[in-house]
Order: C-alpha cells, then structure tokens, then sequence
C-alpha cells in the first residue's frame, strides 16, 4: 500500500484542478495500474491545496513509472487528458 501526500501551490494550481485530478482518478479506479483506495482533497489554505492518495502497488515502481506518474498528475491538471494524443505523447516526453 501506498499513500502520497501531494501538496499543490496556489495560484499556480486552483481548487478546480485539484477537483479535477481528483475526479478523474476516482473515475478511472487506479492510477498508472495501480488500483486506488481512497483520493480527495484533504486541506485548502490559503498557500496549499493538499490532496492525499492512497493506492495499491501490485508491481515494484520504476524511476521511469514513478516520474511518469507524476507527469501524468500535471497532464490532469491542466486537464490535457483529454487532448489530442499528440499534444498528450508531447507533454509526456518533455515534462
């Protein structure tokens, strides 16, 4: 089991693409694979969005599974998810 505390900084990032992740993620059941127990939003200051996430590893992470799970946290955020595949292989590579 794992659980990532992720921390988001305002404004960079608004409550809307928190929601956003969030929704997404619970939609999908798993995240990389991996299937998800719990997500959401946990704190909202000022400064903070904290999102606390907590899945199941049924694999053994790679650097390169690990850096692609958090490029895809940034590609739902600015909700390129549902980009063409082109814009989407594009950020994936240069993140």
């Amino acid at each position: 089991m794992a659980l990532w505390h992720l921390m988001f900084n305002k404004p960079a990032f608004t409550k809307g693409q928190a929601k956003h992740i969030v929704y997404t993620l619970q939609d999908a059941g798993n995240f990389g694979g991996f299937p998800i127990e719990k997500i959401g939003i946990v704190r909202d200051t000022a400064d903070l969005l904290y999102i606390d996430m907590q899945f199941r590893i049924t694999i053994g992470l790679t650097q390169d599974t690990f850096e692609n799970m958090l490029k895809y946290l940034l590609v739902l955020s600015g909700r390129l998810d549902t980009a063409p595949l082109s814009v989407y292989f594009a950020v994936m590579q240069k993140a």
